[in-house]
């Protein structure tokens, strides 16, 4: 049985949804009968990349195109599967012996049509010495001969390939076509859809129509009957827009059990707690743009009305710390054997972490306006300091150390600074501003990585002590820091053009 998606594979240009520019530009080109030698087709899956280079081959090749559409009744539109138009996948042929090939079949005239049309599918994937097979051929083809291609990665195509075809980007399917495009989906099954079914759909397919046909046909077949949102959540593995808003709520008001209620619930109900994740990232991504500039900021998929009133319950730099905790977290889970820890690591650190650097953030000058200390009352803790702390303590050398073992916490410990040594406690200090930086360096992979380094370094066990206070300014900016620490200070040199 042929897929749905290859059913409603589109066969004029009047069926290509979403791509107005260029299927204006090829139909001109179709009515004028002046096609290109070349054509580059190139953006995401699903957009309608070889759909385009079949139908334009079509055309092209039609003796009597009606407004650049082909006539369907001509000799040359009768003809199935026409030897005259070629189609190459580059994924599997993509050696310089197939372009060879191509290359020497290319003079022959067509046997039937009036232009011997080859489309080359996924070209990126060729390699160098295709390329350069391919590229005498591509300046100057016979008259009669158009090669057309398509690729998903245009950065992977040589720039001498590029600069020689017509290029067509193609745009995302925006959510409105997809819609659409499910509810004929489902139509053509001859099945019943609910709306809030096909907005996931439509929301899971990510601007791609054949994504959107392949996810509604499986719907349909998990569906005994018409298909229904809970049925289309449990195959996607994520949760509906009314859990991911009562999920937000509990964020905003820093509700930890209610948070890891629903993340209980959901996965319990046989939801994925990667794509649970990307979920509720993308809900809080939402909220910050209702936050920063209301519903004109939001895309056509969201309710945007329901984002601006959840956005006004919290602030734009909360919602900017939620984001990143989330987005860190959905990375982490790639490779963490146990993506539920990860997920509900992430919302104990919005509902209490982030709470107490807030604090920290905003308490701090507030101090140093109400209370101005003299200069004995300064002179006091230092005075102290000199006498607990250990005067040999180099912090240089320590950075050094950890630079050679674990070179990826050098950005991040040069955002702030070891202040002191203190019998076993070593004293580490960021600045207020640097949250990202402290966040990260007060993971507890990353302090027993620390405390295991300064340890061996030291001669003795080390606890690591991480607080936040206005630091001197050094005039050194982080990365001199980190490539004096790697490198040796005495091997660095910087140049200011």
């Amino acid at each position: 049985m042929v897929a749905l998606y290859r059913r409603l594979r589109p066969a004029r240009f009047a069926d290509v949804v979403g791509q107005e520019a260029a299927v204006r530009a090829l139909k001109n080109q179709a009515a004028k009968k002046t096609p290109a030698h070349a054509y580059l087709f190139c953006g995401p899956r699903g957009t309608g990349k070889t759909s385009l280079a079949r139908i334009m081959a079509r055309a092209c090749n039609c003796l009597h195109p009606r407004e650049g559409e082909a006539c369907g009744e001509c000799h040359s539109c009768l003809l199935e599967n026409p030897t005259d138009i070629i189609e190459i996948d580059a994924a599997s042929n993509n050696g310089v012996e197939e372009i060879r090939s191509l290359r020497d079949s290319i003079r022959y005239a067509p046997v039937a049509l009036t232009y011997k049309v080859y489309i080359i599918d996924e070209v990126h994937m060729l390699s160098a010495g295709a390329f350069n097979a391919l590229l005498k051929t591509l300046e100057e083809p016979p008259p009669h001969a158009i090669l057309m291609m398509a690729t998903t990665e245009l950065h992977k195509v040589p720039a001498t390939i590029v600069s020689r075809c017509q290029r067509y980007e193609l745009r995302r399917i925006t959510f409105g076509l997809l819609r659409q495009g499910v509810l004929g989906a489902a139509a053509a099954l001859g099945v019943g859809i609910e709306d809030e079914a096909a907005d996931l759909l439509a929301r899971a397919a990510d601007g791609a129509m054949r994504d959107a046909q392949a996810l509604t046909e499986q719907a349909a077949a998990t569906c005994d009957g018409d298909i229904t949102a809970e049925a289309v959540g449990l195959m996607l593995g994520g949760a509906d827009p009314a859990q991911l808003a009562q999920w937000a709520s509990f964020l905003i008001h820093k509700d930890l059990h209610g948070c890891l209620k629903i993340a209980n619930s959901l996965i319990s109900a046989g939801r994925d707690p990667a794509v649970l994740t990307a979920d509720l990232a993308g809900h809080v991504r939402n909220l910050l743009l209702a936050s920063s500039g209301g519903a004109a900021m939001l895309s056509e998929e969201t309710r945007a009305e329901s984002f601006v009133e959840q956005a006004k319950e919290t602030t734009t730099a909360f919602l900017c710390e939620a984001l990143d905790v989330l987005l860190q977290a959905e990375a982490n889970m790639r490779w963490h054997p146990q993506p539920r820890r990860v997920l509900e690591w992430a919302l104990g650190r919005i509902c209490v972490e982030k709470e107490l650097v807030t604090t920290q953030i905003i308490q701090k000058p507030q101090v140093k306006q109400e209370k101005k200390p003299t200069a004995e009352i300064i002179k006091k803790p230092e005075t102290i300091i000199q006498k607990t702390a250990d005067a040999s303590f180099n912090p240089q050398s320590l950075l050094a150390a950890i630079a050679q073992q674990a070179p990826q916490l050098t950005f991040q410990l040069t955002a702030g600074r070891f202040e002191s040594l203190e019998g076993d406690v070593l004293h580490l200090v960021f600045p207020p501003g640097e949250t990202i930086a402290r966040a990260f360096t007060e993971r507890p992979e990353t302090v027993a990585k620390i405390q295991d380094i300064a340890s061996e370094t030291l001669g003795h066990k080390i606890r690591l002590q991480i607080t936040s206070k206005d630091q001197p300014q050094t005039g050194e900016n982080p990365m001199q820091a980190a490539a004096a620490a790697f490198f040796g200070r005495e091997n660095v040199t910087v140049k200011n053009d």
